[in-house]
């Protein structure tokens, strides 16, 4: 979320709040909840599915995913792909410990796909940029796709399945958010819909 979200957000925040400081942290999701829970951070922008266990979470909006092919895949001409070709394809992943590989890696076994993974990255960028080089295909965020807009990789829609992740901001159970983080997060709603 963090690439494509927060530098419009901040834009759009420090319009009209000049003065106020915002410290940014991006990490793996379980690493800012724990944050979150001991009070080193105001609030966290994640996407779900994650689990945020005894946090409160508000919706901010939904982000379509879509296949990353190789622009010399069969589905970049068709314009969409098919479970069928997703299985026992080789895959460029991210890893689980992110909440999209989660979400991915559950995605495509509750539905018996079994990609061969060929690489997990930390990095979506490194993912888009594999994808590009035609090591693999891989599941990833639309709003990635809008900025990662290269010839040697094309974005396509999954048949039949509509894939969303939804994008939230979490607080602290019963804590009630100063104002600037309020601000913060319509900003951040703003951005997220935009897309």
């Amino acid at each position: 979320v963090a690439p494509y979200v927060l530098p419009g957000a901040l834009r759009r925040f420090h319009a009209h709040h000049a003065t106020t400081t915002v410290e940014l942290r991006e990490d793996y999701s379980a690493v800012l909840a724990r944050l979150l829970l001991e009070g080193t951070l105001d609030l966290v922008i994640a996407a779900l599915p994650y689990a945020f266990d005894h946090l409160d979470t508000e919706s901010l909006g939904s982000d379509a995913l879509v296949v990353a092919v190789p622009a010399s895949h069969p589905a970049a001409r068709a314009g969409r792909i098919t479970l069928a070709q997703l299985h026992d394809a080789p895959a460029v992943t991210l890893d689980p410990a992110h909440c999209l590989g989660e979400q991915v890696a559950g995605f495509c076994s509750s539905r018996q796909v079994r990609p061969s993974v060929v690489c997990r990255s930390a990095q979506l960028a490194t993912v888009l940029e594999l994808v590009g080089a035609d090591v693999g295909v891989s599941i990833v965020p639309a709003m990635a796709a809008t900025r990662h807009n290269t010839p040697q990789c094309v974005y396509v829609p999954l048949v039949d399945h509509d894939l969303q992740r939804e994008v939230v901001a979490v607080w602290r159970r019963g804590a009630v958010p100063l104002t600037e983080a309020r601000a913060f997060v319509d900003a951040v709603r703003d951005v997220v819909r935009g897309w």
